[in-house]
């Protein structure tokens, strides 16, 4: 089976959970770029990083993100925000991964015991989560 989530409700869901706004777009099928508005001084810039899908392990989701030469701090800092203001369900590992406890999501907590994630890939406009359930 496969479930798609558009990106535009993937901001919407990031914007409601952490109260910042964010502009996801496409790159390949695993990987996406996260925009994000930064204020450096008094200047306002964006900052993009790539998140790759790696794997999926169980219930949790590994991700390594990328955001090129000279802005990885600004970068790190913006991912620990997002880790600072999800909690649990994400934690940092190193060589710029992140794992993504998926169980810890309270509106899966019904739903990872019956299926079995398989892949999760990009599109030009969303996010394909695809699974099958357990037997």
């Amino acid at each position: 089976m496969k479930l798609q989530i558009s990106y535009s409700e993937l901001e919407s869901i990031i914007r409601k959970k952490t109260g910042q706004s964010v502009e996801i777009g496409y790159v390949n099928p695993q990987t996406i770029t996260i925009r994000k508005g930064i204020k450096v001084l008094f200047v306002q810039k964006a900052v993009s990083v790539n998140v790759e899908v790696v794997e999926i392990a169980g219930t949790n989701l590994v991700l390594r993100y990328d955001a090129g030469l000279g802005l990885e701090m600004a970068a790190k800092g913006v991912m620990i925000y997002f880790k600072e203001a999800l909690g649990n369900l994400v934690e940092e590992r190193g060589q710029n991964a992140l794992v993504v406890h998926l169980d810890q999501i309270e509106k899966l907590k019904g739903a990872l015991p019956a299926v079995k994630l398989q892949t999760i890939s990009f599109d030009d406009k969303t996010t394909i989560i695809s699974f099958k359930l357990k037997t």
